[in-house]
């Protein structure tokens, strides 16, 4: 009987190695397969960051690139930016504000956008999806890491309570990224997040957090919205989507959703949005993209949502398959009813208006002083002035640059972010004023030199085309292409020829 017993004992012994050796195996193949492609564990990545930025300031370096015997300096462009995620006001002061960088950083300017000042390039990660002031304090700023809109990783919440000069880093990493992050005016230690992981909710400034909506079917909460008067009914759009699934359109996930909270965003209820508007489940021949959400403020009974639909068409790359929809509340969202000319509006061709990307840009907004005029934008942009009955293309679209990511308004003064950078308007975007230069924040793919002209540059980027820098140096570069290009090439033997790709 002892020999049985230790005979299984021994097989029981050898099983478990074998499972704990092919564990092994599998974590070792992970890791290199993970070190192969870059990638890291974001609780690591995360601490490995935080050590480096605390043993910078302990020995009283601000930026990386501040070691003995280097000597890096920016080649620009200063004359162009690029992708904008997120806009931030400071309470009291117009001419300042933030805004967060797809990827390239929080960026601070104190004369109304007329020059910039980076705040994050000692932090680890260029990847920002939102960003908020404490409405209270100006000292306290909420960056959440990593852009949601092109899934950008980045490693949580990091908060400054000193205008974002230094930052404190998160214990662990909340989402990989963001798309908000609302605090609730009455009570500035109670925040909210909005993630590609559900939204979260903290009451100790940001120290804790709790995720509040977690249900698959609201996998990404995708936007915030409190209510003017009542900060603790909040209003969130979710979609069980997400964007690499839209953008491959490889897929199937269901309508965008609205939930309600009457308690700050502890619970919340879903008001049925995706039933009241008959919206189909996403499939692998329909698409239903995530919605955006706009309360007026002077009448917050008045809501609207914007989204965008295939019609049941296949699905492809192409506008023409897609209609834009924008509905309208007049009961805080119990009941909804269609703006129809929208849908319909030859003169512009409205269904170009998110352009098969609404899930990308997507961004619609109600003036503070008069609730009628409401502006809608995705890859283009529209406006009412009569509460939605008639729509029209923007006069001004033709100066801003397409795909939209926020439409903010501070007082009276609009803010627009796209993925050429940042504009104001102080007349509902009638006319608009660019804010990019010194905003270096330009998402290039590659680059490449000229060896005979050493000052020569071509850079390909996302969403702002090819670059050249100018024989004669600088920082400020010329426009080559448009479009979202990859990688240039200058002919070895023929300098004066260069090959862009542009997509």
């Amino acid at each position: 009987m002892q020999r049985v017993v230790k005979s299984i004992l021994l097989i029981v012994l050898t099983v478990a190695a074998t499972v704990r050796g092919q564990e092994d195996d599998l974590r070792r193949r992970l890791d290199w397969l993970n070190s192969r492609f870059g990638i890291i564990d974001p609780q690591e990545r995360l601490d490995a960051m935080r050590h480096e930025y605390e043993t910078r300031r302990a020995e009283g370096r601000r930026s990386a690139l501040a070691v003995a015997g280097t000597n890096w300096k920016s080649l620009g462009p200063t004359n162009s930016a690029g992708r904008i995620s997120s806009i931030a006001f400071h309470p009291s002061d117009p001419n300042t504000l933030f805004v967060a960088a797809a990827t390239g950083g929080v960026w601070k300017t104190s004369d109304a956008g007329a020059s910039w000042q980076p705040l994050t390039d000692d932090i680890g990660t260029v990847s920002i999806g939102a960003v908020v002031v404490d409405p209270t304090n100006s000292d306290i700023v909420y960056v959440g890491t990593g852009e949601a809109d092109a899934l950008s990783q980045g490693i949580g919440i990091l908060k400054s309570t000193d205008g974002g000069r230094t930052w404190s880093f998160p214990a662990t990493v909340l989402s990989s990224a963001f798309y908000a992050i609302s605090i609730n005016p009455a009570n500035t230690q109670e925040l909210l997040a909005a993630t590609i992981s559900g939204a979260y909710r903290s009451t100790d400034g940001g120290a804790t957090w709790t995720q509040v909506i977690s249900d698959k079917k609201y996998l990404s909460v995708t936007g915030l919205s409190r209510h003017p008067t009542k900060p603790n009914v909040v209003w969130a759009t979710t979609w069980d989507g997400d964007n690499w699934c839209a953008s491959t359109r490889n897929c199937s996930y269901s309508s965008p959703r609205l939930l309600k909270s009457l308690d700050g965003g502890t619970t919340w209820t879903e008001k049925g949005v995706a039933v009241v508007l008959n919206l189909p489940a996403s499939t692998a021949t329909t698409a239903v993209h995530r919605m955006s959400l706009a309360i007026s403020p002077t009448n917050p009974s008045t809501m609207y949502v914007l989204f965008e639909t295939s019609e049941g068409q296949t699905l492809t790359y192409n506008p023409a398959a897609y209609t834009t929809h924008i509905y309208k509340s007049i009961d805080e969202g119990e009941t909804w009813s269609e703006l129809r000319q929208v849908s319909r509006n030859s003169s512009f061709s409205v269904q170009h208006l998110l352009a098969s990307q609404g899930w990308y840009n997507n961004a619609i907004v109600v003036s503070p002083s008069n609730d009628n005029v409401v502006i809608a934008a995705g890859t283009y942009y529209t406006k009412t002035t009569d509460g939605g009955l008639h729509w029209d293309l923007l006069s001004s679209s033709s100066q801003l640059h397409v795909d939209v990511h926020q439409l903010r308004y501070n007082g009276t003064t609009l803010w627009i972010a796209n993925d050429g950078g940042i504009w104001s308007s102080s007349d509902d975007a009638t006319t608009v004023v660019p804010h990019n230069r010194g905003l270096v924040i330009r998402q290039y793919y590659a680059l490449t030199s000229d060896s005979s002209h050493r000052n020569r540059i071509f850079a390909g980027s996302q969403d702002n085309g090819t670059d050249r820098r100018p024989d004669s140096g600088g920082t400020e570069w010329d426009i080559v292409t448009g479009g979202d290009a990859l990688e240039p090439t200058i002919d070895a033997n023929v300098p004066s020829i260069a090959y862009i790709d542009v997509t």
